[in-house]
């Protein structure tokens, strides 16, 4: 049986270290909705761990292609993964994964593998509509692809792709559905508001950065973090 990972630990392997985000590992955990259960993405995989007081037991690693963030939908049972790659399958692209949560043991079970668009590399943050059903990830230099999701969780070939220019290509991204079509996007430039769905994004607002965003992803903001949490009963 493998040691239970103690919270430095946990720490350590996520990437997440309280001097790097300044914030306490505590304070992610909302008082009244203690997790049961974390996805943890590192350098080569997935680490599935359950809650054990002070400490994580681990459950399982499934190996994963360089995971650079994760995102869930509790609803379905679904793990989504972007992987910080500048090829796949032969082609100047990255990729993005879809996992079944197992109902019982709460373990990965892989449903696929889909493409992103061509000169999508190094994906490093994504966003799910509020139903589910369309997803967006940002790539390196300003570039998203929109992409479709099933009920059961499978993603689809890409839709539509729009493409931003960003001079400082290696910033942090920040982003959310506010609403069914609406998505708000954070970077060094600004912020700015989009209508969203499987056609492509149309600025509808856009208001300039007023202080730099912290470099890196951060284990609060969903779908940006390198850790998914969640409570099981």
């Amino acid at each position: 049986m493998q040691p239970n990972w103690t919270r430095r630990r946990f720490l350590q392997a996520a990437g997440l270290t309280i001097a790097a985000h300044g914030t306490n590992f505590t304070h992610a955990l909302p008082l009244s909705h203690r997790p049961t259960h974390a996805y943890v993405a590192v350098e080569n995989g997935l680490h599935v761990l359950r809650s054990a007081g002070d400490s994580w037991q681990p459950l399982q690693f499934v190996e994963s292609f360089a995971p650079s963030a994760v995102l869930m939908n509790t609803r379905s049972g679904t793990l989504f993964v972007a992987n910080a790659r500048e090829r796949f399958e032969g082609l100047p692209t990255a990729s993005v994964e879809s996992y079944r949560i197992d109902e019982r043991s709460r373990t990965l079970n892989r449903i696929g593998t889909q493409r992103l668009s061509l000169a999508a590399v190094m994906p490093h943050a994504m966003a799910l509509s509020p139903d589910g059903s369309l997803m967006v990830v940002a790539a390196a230099a300003g570039l998203y692809n929109m992409l479709p999701v099933t009920r059961d969780g499978a993603i689809g070939e890409v839709t539509a792709v729009r493409k931003e220019l960003r001079l400082d290509a290696a910033g942090a991204t920040h982003m959310f559905f506010a609403s069914d079509k609406k998505l708000q996007v954070q970077d060094a430039s600004g912020t700015r508001l989009y209508r969203c769905d499987l056609n492509g994004m149309a600025l509808l607002d856009a208001s300039p950065s007023t202080q730099p965003l912290p470099s890196g992803t951060s284990p609060l903001v969903t779908g940006q973090r390198s850790v998914a949490f969640a409570r099981f009963a």
